[in-house]
Protein backbone atom coordinates (compact mmCIF):
# COMPACT_ATOMS: atom_id res chain seq x y z
CA UNK A 1 0.00 0.00 0.00
CA UNK A 2 1.16 3.51 -0.87
CA UNK A 3 0.14 6.84 0.55
CA UNK A 4 -2.06 8.42 -2.14
CA UNK A 5 -0.70 11.87 -1.25
CA UNK A 6 2.80 13.14 -2.05
CA UNK A 7 5.38 11.80 -1.24
CA UNK A 8 3.60 8.52 -2.03
CA UNK A 9 5.62 6.55 0.53
CA UNK A 10 5.06 2.84 1.18
CA UNK A 11 2.73 2.33 4.17
CA UNK A 12 2.47 -1.45 4.35
CA UNK A 13 3.63 -4.54 2.46
CA UNK A 14 1.53 -7.71 2.78
CA UNK A 15 2.57 -11.15 1.52
CA UNK A 16 -0.75 -12.20 -0.02
CA UNK A 17 0.48 -15.21 -2.00
CA UNK A 18 1.62 -16.28 -5.49
CA UNK A 19 0.16 -14.63 -8.59
CA UNK A 20 -1.47 -11.77 -6.74
CA UNK A 21 -3.61 -10.10 -9.41
CA UNK A 22 -6.10 -7.25 -8.93
CA UNK A 23 -7.29 -5.49 -5.80
CA UNK A 24 -10.48 -3.51 -5.24
CA UNK A 25 -12.47 -2.07 -2.36
CA UNK A 26 -15.95 -2.50 -0.95
CA UNK A 27 -17.63 -0.48 1.78
CA UNK A 28 -20.55 -1.79 3.82
CA UNK A 29 -21.94 -1.52 7.35
CA UNK A 30 -18.94 -3.43 8.72
CA UNK A 31 -16.36 -0.98 7.32
CA UNK A 32 -14.12 -0.63 4.27
CA UNK A 33 -12.36 -3.74 2.98
CA UNK A 34 -9.74 -4.56 0.35
CA UNK A 35 -10.44 -7.65 -1.76
CA UNK A 36 -7.32 -9.20 -3.33
CA UNK A 37 -7.41 -11.86 -6.07
CA UNK A 38 -4.63 -14.41 -5.42
CA UNK A 39 -4.44 -16.48 -8.60
CA UNK A 40 -1.83 -18.98 -7.42
CA UNK A 41 -4.02 -20.06 -4.48
CA UNK A 42 -7.41 -19.79 -6.23
CA UNK A 43 -8.50 -17.53 -3.40
CA UNK A 44 -9.77 -14.04 -2.71
CA UNK A 45 -8.33 -12.54 0.48
CA UNK A 46 -10.11 -9.79 2.39
CA UNK A 47 -8.27 -7.18 4.49
CA UNK A 48 -9.46 -4.31 6.62
CA UNK A 49 -8.17 -0.97 5.33
CA UNK A 50 -7.74 0.61 8.78
CA UNK A 51 -5.34 -1.91 10.33
CA UNK A 52 -4.59 -4.20 7.30
CA UNK A 53 -5.70 -7.30 9.24
CA UNK A 54 -6.84 -10.38 7.29
CA UNK A 55 -10.61 -10.81 7.67
CA UNK A 56 -11.41 -13.72 5.37
CA UNK A 57 -9.93 -16.14 2.84
CA UNK A 58 -12.52 -17.14 0.23
CA UNK A 59 -12.09 -20.16 -2.11
CA UNK A 60 -13.06 -18.64 -5.45
CA UNK A 61 -12.09 -20.98 -8.30
CA UNK A 62 -9.30 -21.36 -10.83
CA UNK A 63 -7.06 -18.30 -11.22
CA UNK A 64 -9.17 -15.35 -9.94
CA UNK A 65 -8.06 -12.20 -11.74
CA UNK A 66 -10.05 -8.96 -12.06
CA UNK A 67 -12.63 -7.87 -9.50
CA UNK A 68 -15.07 -5.01 -9.00
CA UNK A 69 -17.60 -4.06 -6.30
CA UNK A 70 -21.28 -3.45 -6.88
CA UNK A 71 -22.55 0.10 -6.60
CA UNK A 72 -23.86 -0.40 -3.06
CA UNK A 73 -20.80 -2.35 -1.88
CA UNK A 74 -22.83 -5.47 -1.06
CA UNK A 75 -21.21 -7.67 -3.73
CA UNK A 76 -17.77 -8.28 -5.26
CA UNK A 77 -17.56 -9.82 -8.74
CA UNK A 78 -14.42 -11.76 -9.70
CA UNK A 79 -13.40 -13.13 -13.11
CA UNK A 80 -11.99 -16.68 -12.98
CA UNK A 81 -9.43 -16.69 -15.77
CA UNK A 82 -8.94 -20.48 -15.88
CA UNK A 83 -12.58 -21.40 -15.15
CA UNK A 84 -14.36 -19.24 -17.75
CA UNK A 85 -16.70 -17.93 -15.09
CA UNK A 86 -17.62 -14.95 -12.94
CA UNK A 87 -17.95 -15.41 -9.16
CA UNK A 88 -20.40 -13.33 -7.12
CA UNK A 89 -19.34 -12.83 -3.47
CA UNK A 90 -21.57 -11.25 -0.83
CA UNK A 91 -19.45 -8.81 1.19
CA UNK A 92 -21.44 -8.98 4.48
CA UNK A 93 -20.75 -12.73 4.76
CA UNK A 94 -17.74 -13.08 2.43
CA UNK A 95 -19.34 -16.18 0.90
CA UNK A 96 -19.74 -17.13 -2.77
CA UNK A 97 -23.33 -16.40 -3.80
CA UNK A 98 -23.20 -17.57 -7.42
CA UNK A 99 -20.85 -18.75 -10.18
CA UNK A 100 -21.81 -17.53 -13.67
CA UNK A 101 -20.33 -18.99 -16.93
CA UNK A 102 -19.23 -16.12 -19.17
CA UNK A 103 -16.71 -17.44 -21.73
CA UNK A 104 -12.99 -17.79 -22.16
CA UNK A 105 -10.44 -16.39 -19.70
CA UNK A 106 -12.21 -13.41 -18.08
CA UNK A 107 -9.76 -10.93 -16.62
CA UNK A 108 -10.74 -7.31 -15.96
CA UNK A 109 -14.20 -6.69 -14.50
CA UNK A 110 -16.17 -3.42 -14.45
CA UNK A 111 -19.49 -2.91 -12.64
CA UNK A 112 -21.83 -0.28 -14.08
CA UNK A 113 -24.82 0.64 -11.82
CA UNK A 114 -28.20 0.87 -13.57
CA UNK A 115 -26.75 -0.09 -16.94
CA UNK A 116 -30.08 -1.80 -17.76
CA UNK A 117 -32.83 0.46 -16.35
CA UNK A 118 -35.62 -1.88 -17.53
CA UNK A 119 -35.98 -5.61 -18.03
CA UNK A 120 -33.96 -8.54 -16.73
CA UNK A 121 -30.71 -7.54 -18.46
CA UNK A 122 -30.61 -10.51 -20.83
CA UNK A 123 -31.60 -8.65 -24.01
CA UNK A 124 -29.08 -9.01 -26.86
CA UNK A 125 -27.35 -11.94 -25.16
CA UNK A 126 -25.52 -14.15 -27.68
CA UNK A 127 -24.58 -17.84 -27.35
CA UNK A 128 -20.99 -18.36 -26.27
CA UNK A 129 -20.30 -20.48 -29.34
CA UNK A 130 -16.58 -20.89 -29.88
CA UNK A 131 -15.91 -18.71 -26.82
CA UNK A 132 -17.19 -21.60 -24.72
CA UNK A 133 -14.91 -24.20 -26.29
CA UNK A 134 -12.28 -24.83 -23.64
CA UNK A 135 -10.74 -27.77 -21.79
CA UNK A 136 -9.65 -27.32 -18.18
CA UNK A 137 -7.20 -29.57 -16.35
CA UNK A 138 -6.66 -29.41 -12.58
CA UNK A 139 -3.42 -30.71 -11.07
CA UNK A 140 -2.73 -31.57 -7.44
CA UNK A 141 0.00 -33.24 -5.42
CA UNK A 142 -1.09 -36.33 -3.49
CA UNK A 143 -3.18 -35.40 -0.48
CA UNK A 144 -3.40 -31.71 -1.41
CA UNK A 145 -6.17 -29.61 -2.90
CA UNK A 146 -5.85 -28.75 -6.58
CA UNK A 147 -4.54 -25.20 -6.88
CA UNK A 148 -2.81 -25.63 -10.26
CA UNK A 149 -4.80 -25.50 -13.46
CA UNK A 150 -4.14 -25.79 -17.18
CA UNK A 151 -6.65 -24.44 -19.72
CA UNK A 152 -6.79 -25.02 -23.47
CA UNK A 153 -8.89 -22.39 -25.24
CA UNK A 154 -10.17 -23.11 -28.75
CA UNK A 155 -10.17 -19.83 -30.68
CA UNK A 156 -10.82 -21.19 -34.15
CA UNK A 157 -7.58 -20.80 -36.07
CA UNK A 158 -5.44 -21.19 -32.97
CA UNK A 159 -5.58 -22.84 -29.58
CA UNK A 160 -4.22 -21.06 -26.51
CA UNK A 161 -2.69 -23.04 -23.66
CA UNK A 162 -2.61 -21.21 -20.34
CA UNK A 163 -1.24 -22.68 -17.11
CA UNK A 164 -1.41 -21.45 -13.53
CA UNK A 165 1.02 -23.79 -11.77
CA UNK A 166 1.99 -23.47 -8.11
CA UNK A 167 2.90 -25.86 -5.31
CA UNK A 168 3.98 -28.83 -7.46
CA UNK A 169 7.07 -30.94 -6.81
CA UNK A 170 9.48 -32.05 -9.59
CA UNK A 171 9.31 -35.66 -10.84
CA UNK A 172 5.94 -36.24 -9.14
CA UNK A 173 2.96 -38.21 -10.48
CA UNK A 174 -0.12 -36.04 -10.25
CA UNK A 175 -3.80 -37.00 -10.42
CA UNK A 176 -5.39 -34.89 -13.15
CA UNK A 177 -9.09 -34.10 -13.53
CA UNK A 178 -10.16 -32.79 -16.93
CA UNK A 179 -13.51 -31.14 -17.66
CA UNK A 180 -15.04 -30.27 -21.05
CA UNK A 181 -17.93 -27.89 -21.77
CA UNK A 182 -20.30 -30.75 -22.62
CA UNK A 183 -20.05 -31.93 -19.04
CA UNK A 184 -17.97 -35.09 -19.65
CA UNK A 185 -15.46 -35.64 -16.85
CA UNK A 186 -12.69 -38.15 -16.43
CA UNK A 187 -9.85 -38.71 -14.01
CA UNK A 188 -6.41 -39.90 -15.03
CA UNK A 189 -2.97 -40.17 -13.49
CA UNK A 190 -0.15 -38.64 -15.45
CA UNK A 191 3.50 -37.97 -14.70
CA UNK A 192 4.13 -34.25 -15.13
CA UNK A 193 7.84 -33.65 -15.08
CA UNK A 194 9.38 -30.27 -14.60
CA UNK A 195 12.19 -30.92 -17.09
CA UNK A 196 13.65 -27.48 -16.61
CA UNK A 197 14.09 -27.81 -12.85
CA UNK A 198 17.81 -26.81 -12.92
CA UNK A 199 16.98 -23.74 -15.01
CA UNK A 200 14.14 -22.71 -12.70
CA UNK A 201 16.29 -23.24 -9.61
CA UNK A 202 18.99 -21.13 -11.26
CA UNK A 203 16.49 -18.37 -11.96
CA UNK A 204 15.30 -18.53 -8.35
CA UNK A 205 18.91 -18.10 -7.19
CA UNK A 206 19.30 -15.12 -9.55
CA UNK A 207 16.10 -13.61 -8.13
CA UNK A 208 17.46 -13.95 -4.60
CA UNK A 209 20.79 -12.42 -5.63
CA UNK A 210 19.06 -9.45 -7.30
CA UNK A 211 16.87 -8.95 -4.25
CA UNK A 212 19.93 -8.96 -1.97
CA UNK A 213 21.81 -6.62 -4.31
CA UNK A 214 19.10 -4.00 -4.66
CA UNK A 215 17.35 -4.24 -1.31
CA UNK A 216 19.41 -1.31 0.09
CA UNK A 217 18.26 0.84 -2.86
CA UNK A 218 14.62 0.24 -1.90
CA UNK A 219 15.25 2.02 1.39
CA UNK A 220 17.10 4.99 -0.07
CA UNK A 221 15.36 8.35 -0.30
CA UNK A 222 14.11 9.29 -3.75
CA UNK A 223 16.77 11.34 -5.62
CA UNK A 224 15.93 15.02 -5.62
CA UNK A 225 15.57 15.20 -9.40
CA UNK A 226 12.99 12.36 -9.31
CA UNK A 227 11.08 13.47 -6.22
CA UNK A 228 7.57 14.18 -7.52
CA UNK A 229 6.62 16.19 -4.43
CA UNK A 230 9.71 18.39 -4.86
CA UNK A 231 8.99 18.92 -8.56
CA UNK A 232 5.42 19.93 -7.75
CA UNK A 233 6.63 22.36 -5.11
CA UNK A 234 9.16 23.90 -7.50
CA UNK A 235 6.46 24.29 -10.15
CA UNK A 236 4.24 26.16 -7.68
CA UNK A 237 7.05 28.18 -6.13
CA UNK A 238 7.37 31.78 -7.36
CA UNK A 239 10.49 32.73 -9.22
CA UNK A 240 13.41 33.13 -6.85
CA UNK A 241 15.29 36.37 -6.44
CA UNK A 242 18.69 36.31 -8.22
CA UNK A 243 21.75 35.79 -6.03
CA UNK A 244 23.12 39.24 -6.92
CA UNK A 245 19.93 40.79 -5.54
CA UNK A 246 20.28 38.79 -2.31
CA UNK A 247 23.88 39.92 -2.01
CA UNK A 248 22.91 43.56 -2.59
CA UNK A 249 20.19 43.32 0.04
CA UNK A 250 22.61 41.72 2.48
CA UNK A 251 25.14 44.53 2.01
CA UNK A 252 22.40 47.08 2.47
CA UNK A 253 21.25 45.47 5.71
CA UNK A 254 24.82 45.22 6.93
CA UNK A 255 25.19 48.91 6.32
CA UNK A 256 22.07 49.58 8.41
CA UNK A 257 23.07 47.34 11.31
CA UNK A 258 25.14 44.31 12.16
CA UNK A 259 22.17 42.56 13.75
CA UNK A 260 20.16 42.65 10.55
CA UNK A 261 23.10 41.37 8.57
CA UNK A 262 23.68 38.51 10.98
CA UNK A 263 20.07 37.41 10.55
CA UNK A 264 20.87 36.51 6.92
CA UNK A 265 23.71 34.21 7.88
CA UNK A 266 21.62 31.04 7.56
CA UNK A 267 20.42 31.87 4.04
CA UNK A 268 23.70 30.98 2.38
CA UNK A 269 25.10 28.67 5.07
CA UNK A 270 26.44 25.27 4.03
CA UNK A 271 25.69 22.20 6.12
CA UNK A 272 28.18 21.76 8.96
CA UNK A 273 27.12 18.29 10.12
CA UNK A 274 25.75 15.05 8.71
CA UNK A 275 26.15 13.34 5.36
CA UNK A 276 25.85 16.58 3.38
CA UNK A 277 28.91 17.95 5.17
CA UNK A 278 30.64 14.60 4.62
CA UNK A 279 29.89 14.84 0.89
CA UNK A 280 31.38 18.33 0.75
CA UNK A 281 34.55 17.10 2.52
CA UNK A 282 34.86 14.15 0.12
CA UNK A 283 34.53 16.44 -2.91
CA UNK A 284 37.21 18.75 -1.49
CA UNK A 285 39.57 15.81 -0.92
CA UNK A 286 38.94 14.56 -4.45
CA UNK A 287 39.75 18.00 -5.86
CA UNK A 288 43.09 18.06 -4.01
CA UNK A 289 44.37 14.50 -4.47
CA UNK A 290 42.68 12.89 -7.50
CA UNK A 291 44.31 15.18 -10.12
CA UNK A 292 47.78 14.52 -8.63
CA UNK A 293 49.68 12.28 -11.07
CA UNK A 294 52.85 12.11 -8.96
CA UNK A 295 51.73 11.17 -5.45
CA UNK A 296 47.95 10.87 -5.24
CA UNK A 297 48.18 8.45 -2.29
CA UNK A 298 50.46 8.32 0.74
CA UNK A 299 50.49 4.53 1.11
CA UNK A 300 50.09 2.39 -1.99
CA UNK A 301 47.78 -0.60 -2.38
CA UNK A 302 50.68 -3.06 -1.99
CA UNK A 303 50.96 -2.01 1.65
CA UNK A 304 47.25 -2.01 2.48
CA UNK A 305 47.82 -3.57 5.93
CA UNK A 306 49.93 -0.59 6.96
CA UNK A 307 47.30 1.77 5.53
CA UNK A 308 44.52 0.01 7.45
CA UNK A 309 46.47 0.17 10.71
CA UNK A 310 47.27 3.87 10.18
CA UNK A 311 43.69 4.91 9.39
CA UNK A 312 42.32 2.83 12.29
CA UNK A 313 44.70 4.53 14.72
CA UNK A 314 43.96 8.06 13.47
CA UNK A 315 40.15 7.94 13.19
CA UNK A 316 39.80 5.44 16.07
CA UNK A 317 37.55 3.18 14.04
CA UNK A 318 38.38 0.14 11.94
CA UNK A 319 37.49 0.72 8.29
CA UNK A 320 37.53 -1.99 5.65
CA UNK A 321 38.85 -1.26 2.17
CA UNK A 322 36.18 -2.14 -0.44
CA UNK A 323 37.22 -4.21 -3.45
CA UNK A 324 35.75 -2.59 -6.58
CA UNK A 325 37.80 -4.59 -9.09
CA UNK A 326 34.73 -6.45 -10.39
CA UNK A 327 33.46 -3.07 -11.63
CA UNK A 328 36.81 -2.27 -13.25
CA UNK A 329 38.20 0.02 -10.53
CA UNK A 330 41.56 -0.88 -8.98
CA UNK A 331 42.50 0.12 -5.46
CA UNK A 332 45.43 2.57 -5.69
CA UNK A 333 46.03 3.22 -1.99
CA UNK A 334 45.09 5.90 0.48
CA UNK A 335 45.99 8.36 3.19
CA UNK A 336 44.67 10.16 6.25
CA UNK A 337 43.28 13.61 5.40
CA UNK A 338 42.12 16.49 7.60
CA UNK A 339 38.46 17.55 7.62
CA UNK A 340 36.30 19.92 9.64
CA UNK A 341 35.34 16.94 11.80
CA UNK A 342 38.83 15.58 12.42
CA UNK A 343 40.98 13.08 10.55
CA UNK A 344 39.38 10.91 7.87
CA UNK A 345 40.44 7.88 5.86
CA UNK A 346 40.68 8.48 2.10
CA UNK A 347 40.85 5.54 -0.31
CA UNK A 348 41.45 6.09 -4.04
CA UNK A 349 40.60 3.94 -7.07
CA UNK A 350 41.10 4.20 -10.83
CA UNK A 351 40.12 2.28 -13.97
CA UNK A 352 41.82 1.56 -17.32
CA UNK A 353 40.58 4.89 -18.72
CA UNK A 354 42.26 6.86 -15.95
CA UNK A 355 39.00 7.80 -14.25
CA UNK A 356 39.47 8.09 -10.50
CA UNK A 357 37.14 8.02 -7.52
CA UNK A 358 37.64 8.33 -3.77
CA UNK A 359 35.92 7.01 -0.67
CA UNK A 360 36.12 9.22 2.41
CA UNK A 361 35.29 7.79 5.85
CA UNK A 362 35.19 9.26 9.35
CA UNK A 363 33.06 9.01 12.53
CA UNK A 364 29.83 11.00 12.40
CA UNK A 365 28.63 13.64 14.84
CA UNK A 366 25.15 13.68 13.26
CA UNK A 367 23.34 11.34 10.84
CA UNK A 368 25.01 8.33 12.45
CA UNK A 369 22.80 5.88 10.57
CA UNK A 370 21.56 7.32 7.27
CA UNK A 371 20.34 5.74 4.00
CA UNK A 372 22.36 6.45 0.90
CA UNK A 373 21.76 9.92 -0.57
CA UNK A 374 23.02 11.29 -3.91
CA UNK A 375 24.81 14.60 -4.26
CA UNK A 376 26.39 16.68 -7.01
CA UNK A 377 28.81 19.57 -6.54
CA UNK A 378 31.60 21.21 -8.52
CA UNK A 379 31.03 18.89 -11.48
CA UNK A 380 31.39 15.76 -9.33
CA UNK A 381 28.81 13.09 -8.57
CA UNK A 382 28.67 11.10 -5.39
CA UNK A 383 26.74 9.08 -2.84
CA UNK A 384 27.01 9.33 0.93
CA UNK A 385 25.65 7.22 3.78
CA UNK A 386 26.32 6.28 7.40
CA UNK A 387 26.23 2.95 9.23
CA UNK A 388 26.95 2.35 12.89
CA UNK A 389 28.16 5.90 13.49
CA UNK A 390 30.69 5.78 10.64
CA UNK A 391 30.07 7.94 7.57
CA UNK A 392 31.17 7.18 4.00
CA UNK A 393 31.13 9.26 0.84
CA UNK A 394 32.05 7.97 -2.63
CA UNK A 395 32.87 10.76 -5.09
CA UNK A 396 34.07 10.84 -8.68
CA UNK A 397 33.69 12.37 -12.12
CA UNK A 398 31.94 9.28 -13.55
CA UNK A 399 28.19 9.38 -14.34
CA UNK A 400 25.89 9.18 -11.33
CA UNK A 401 24.40 5.82 -12.34
CA UNK A 402 27.87 4.25 -12.51
CA UNK A 403 28.83 5.64 -9.10
CA UNK A 404 25.52 4.48 -7.63
CA UNK A 405 26.31 0.85 -8.44
CA UNK A 406 29.83 1.26 -7.06
CA UNK A 407 28.50 2.87 -3.89
CA UNK A 408 26.00 0.03 -3.39
CA UNK A 409 28.79 -2.52 -3.79
CA UNK A 410 31.09 -0.63 -1.42
CA UNK A 411 28.35 -0.29 1.19
CA UNK A 412 27.59 -4.02 1.14
CA UNK A 413 31.24 -4.79 1.79
CA UNK A 414 31.67 -2.12 4.45
CA UNK A 415 28.56 -3.23 6.37
CA UNK A 416 30.39 -6.47 7.10
CA UNK A 417 33.22 -4.58 8.82
CA UNK A 418 31.43 -1.71 10.61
Amino acid sequence: MFNAQPRFEVIQTIDTGPITNHVNFAQNANGTFAYVAVGGLNQVKVFRTDDFSLVATIPAGNLPHGLWPSGDGSRIYIGLENADALVDIGTPTNKVVATIPIGQAPQAVVYVPDAVPQGDGTANYQPLGIAGEATHLSLASAGNAAVSSVSLFDQGLIQVLQASVTGLEPEESLPACACRPAGRRWVATAAFRLHDQPRWLGQRAQRDQLRAAFDPVMHEPVPAELDLFRMMEERRRPRQVPLWAIATAALFLLAIGGGSGWSLRGVMAVPSEGVQALAREAAASYAVYAPDRVRPVEIRAEDSKTLAAWTTKRIRRSVGIPDLSMAGYRFMGGRVVPTEHGPAALFMYDNDKGSRLVILAHPMVADKSTPMVPHKMDGLNGYSWADGGLGFSLVGAAPADVLHLLADDARRQLQQTV
